[in-house]
């Protein structure tokens, strides 16, 4: 008999491969650009920075940056360009129509004066005691200066009408000093810099700012908050270049 064809295949068909899932990229995590200078910007504080050596009496040593921050003590960084402080300086003591200036005569007793440009001067503080660090506000109408009348050196202000003889203590200290005032843009508070302790458990030299409330200073706060560094000479920005 002959034998029937066979349905059998002569090869074994192979499956086809299974698809390999597509691994997904997990994308590298982007870090922040390091911040390493700022501009100043209106109500930002500019201020001087050198490193703390002697941590019993905050005396400074090494280089003198200067340095920028908000008005809480926020956002500390090197000021971009220092001569963006030194124009700032030179405002804090000019009167906004630019006519004049407060300075220091040093040359009789340490008494502030205003200056004209065309050259007239006029007296503003004289007794037989040193004053000095004189500025003005935003407006032109108050002034605050530093003096030793009271063998510590605290804060005073008063306003630029001659009638008005009344100068008003902002700060009190035992031993301590405070120096170089600065007047907000709104003319509500003031920072300068003190040896004052407060929360660090130490003196050192830091930027603080009070509340000029009823021609008194009150709510005084260490802003920058820096114990290894010196912090001195602070100028709040009321005006841009």
């Amino acid at each position: 008999p002959t034998p029937s064809p066979s349905n059998t295949p002569s090869d074994t068909a192979t499956p086809p491969p299974t698809p390999s899932a597509t691994p997904t990229l997990t994308p590298a995590a982007t870090s922040k650009p390091q911040v390493t200078c700022r501009n100043p910007k209106k109500g930002w504080i500019g201020f001087k920075r050198q490193k703390r050596c002697n941590k019993k009496t905050g005396d400074a040593c090494g280089p003198t940056t200067i340095w920028v921050m908000k008005g809480d003590g926020s956002q500390q960084a090197p000021m971009c360009d220092p001569g963006d402080y030194r124009w700032a300086l030179e405002k804090d003591r000019t009167h906004p129509d630019g006519t004049w200036y407060v300075d220091v005569a040093r040359n009789k007793g340490n008494d502030i004066r205003r200056v004209y440009l065309d050259g007239r001067k006029e007296w503003i503080i004289v007794n037989n005691r040193s004053d000095w660090d004189p500025v003005l506000s935003a407006d032109g109408w108050w002034l605050a200066w530093v003096t030793n009348r009271n063998a510590n050196d605290e804060i005073y202000i008063k306003t630029m009408d001659f009638q008005d003889q009344n100068q008003r203590r902002l700060t009190v200290n035992e031993w301590e000093w405070d120096k170089h005032p600065t007047w907000s843009p709104d003319g509500r508070s003031i920072a300068f810099y003190s040896n004052r302790a407060d929360t660090l458990d130490e003196a050192t030299r830091q930027i603080w700012i009070m509340d000029v409330v009823n021609d008194q200073g009150q709510n005084l706060r260490n802003i920058s908050q820096r114990p290894g560094q010196v912090d001195t000479d602070p100028v709040w920005v009321a005006h841009l270049a």
